[in-house]
């Protein structure tokens, strides 16, 4: 093939992926001619349809998708969460370029931060019922001041509409894709830059939090690109199959799977995500069907062990250590960004600035213990550990250099002490277990000094720091992983 036709939605976001599916294409196959045809699709055209109320209808899609059958081009390109989950009998998706965050990204406009923190309520725009259902779920307990109730209003239009809406006071909050961000912000070509300012002063205007899949998973498939063509289209399909993504194409192929089991559609109440590990894949599932059934999923697909005796079914039971605060000593830049190991980490010696300087943590109850100390918490990493990059250096425009607030005896490279352990002097008999988990590498290291035979046993951890440092001692068959010390007595009570 020498000249290919790519077509997308007009809007700025949809054109940036087009072109770098394009430009990807191109390095693959120099000799390759290249031409973009960009149209406005149904939902772009009426910005006053409630999309809740039009389910599979493909109203951004299904006018692309009939002129590639008409031939007027061999190739479109999707978000792919826009794409009905039922099959079309005259194209297929081929495939799929490595997937951006997946996540979503709730921005508040600094001003009104005053009067949020003096009415306790907040009124954030969204067109989708997942991201209301899910909010509703648990978002107050997520920021630094009381708020008792959330509004919710429709919004549509593209990135810069919404932003626009969001500034001139139609609400105070607006939620959207993180992926639509990171594009927009990353965009290089000349005829982007003017939305990407605007944007990128608008995002220095606002608190911005990156919502966890664990209290708000992804629409299905979001933050990847589907690549349609003919299904006839046998020679193109085999270029493109050549540069898919596998994985993410898995990952998406699942989500969809999963919310076409439910009813499929943007009108749904669910959200669904699936993160590809070398432990096993992390699935999160939340929200409410059309028959009223909740659901709340979080789990990792991988092989658990046969045991007799667990060991601890109580954090109390591996209270090891003293814990003393110390005043931290560092130098300091406004590049640092904190990764408190636990809400006793965090120091108020500690240079900080509310909602500027960069803060992630581990999971959702870190999140809520250190917002309760007034911290704005930009983040979580949903117990999946220091391997999970936060990803935002494009929302901060800089890079962050990650610091972990812990003790002196943390693996970690990169940390700053706020806290001194030592240990407790207690008689210790784990002899009667086979099976153990770790909350920390410190607390593995602890028991395997005061009785080695434990190393002959099984071991569970979460997933990060703790599992990259035990896999350098225990054998891969006896290592295992849960999603933190909840999902593991979830397992040994199933068990």
């Amino acid at each position: 093939m020498k000249h290919l036709r790519i077509a997308s939605r007009k809007s700025d976001l949809a054109r940036i992926q087009a072109y770098s599916v394009g430009y990807k294409l191109q390095e693959a196959y120099p000799d390759l001619k290249i031409e973009y045809l960009f149209s406005a699709s149904a939902g772009d055209l009426n910005l006053d349809l409630d999309l809740s109320k039009y389910g599979e209808k493909g109203l951004f899609t299904a006018d692309l998708n009939n002129d590639l059958k008409a031939k007027k081009f061999e190739m479109i390109v999707h978000s792919w969460k826009d794409l009905p989950t039922e099959p079309r009998p005259e194209s297929e998706v081929v495939a799929t370029w490595p997937r951006e965050d997946q996540r979503d990204v709730i921005l508040i406009a600094k001003k009104y931060w005053p009067e949020i923190k003096d009415s306790k309520k907040i009124n954030i725009l969204t067109s989708s019922p997942r991201r209301v259902y899910n909010l509703s779920q648990g978002f107050k307990d997520l920021l630094p001041t009381k708020v008792d109730e959330l509004e919710f209003s429709l919004v549509r239009g593209n990135i810069p509409t919404r932003l626009n809406k969001l500034f001139r006071g139609d609400g105070q909050a607006l939620v959207v894709a993180k992926a639509a961000l990171d594009r927009l912000m990353s965009a290089e070509a000349d005829e982007f830059q003017s939305t990407k300012k605007e944007i990128q002063q608008k995002i220095k205007d606002c608190f911005f939090m990156v919502l966890p899949l664990s209290l708000n998973p992804n629409a299905a498939a979001q933050g990847a690109l589907a690549i349609e063509i003919l299904r006839e289209n046998t020679a193109l399909k085999q270029m493109l199959l050549k540069l898919n993504s596998e994985n993410d194409f898995k990952a998406v192929e699942t989500e969809r799977d999963k919310l076409s089991s439910y009813g499929g559609g943007c009108h749904q109440k669910i959200g669904v995500g699936l993160l590809k590990r070398e432990y096993g894949d992390v699935l999160f599932l939340k929200g409410l069907t059309e028959k009223g059934e909740v659901l709340n999923e979080q789990s990792i697909q991988t092989p658990f062990p046969e045991f007799k005796n667990a060991f601890p079914q109580s954090m109390k039971e591996v209270s090891w250590f003293h814990r003393t605060p110390l005043n931290p000593s560092f130098n300091f830049s406004s590049n640092i960004g904190y990764l408190p190991a636990r809400k006793e980490a965090w120091s108020e010696s500690l240079p900080y600035e509310f909602g500027q300087t960069p803060v992630w943590v581990s999971g959702l109850k870190s999140w809520q213990k250190l917002a309760s100390l007034g911290v704005w918490v930009h983040g979580c990493s949903d117990g999946l550990g220091e391997a999970e990059s936060p990803n935002v250096d494009v929302l901060f425009q800089k890079q962050i250099d990650w610091c972990k607030l812990t003790h002196q005896l943390s693996p970690a490279k990169n940390k700053i002490v706020t806290y001194e352990l030592t240990e407790k002097n207690i008689e210790l008999d784990l002899s009667s277990y086979d099976l153990f988990f770790w909350a920390s590498s410190t607390l593995f290291d602890y028991a395997l000094k005061k009785q080695p035979q434990i190393l002959k046993a099984h071991h569970v951890c979460a997933p990060g720091l703790t599992y990259q440092t035990l896999k350098q001692k225990i054998p891969s068959s006896h290592l295992h992983v849960a999603l933190g010390f909840e999902d593991w007595l979830k397992k040994i009570e199933r068990e």
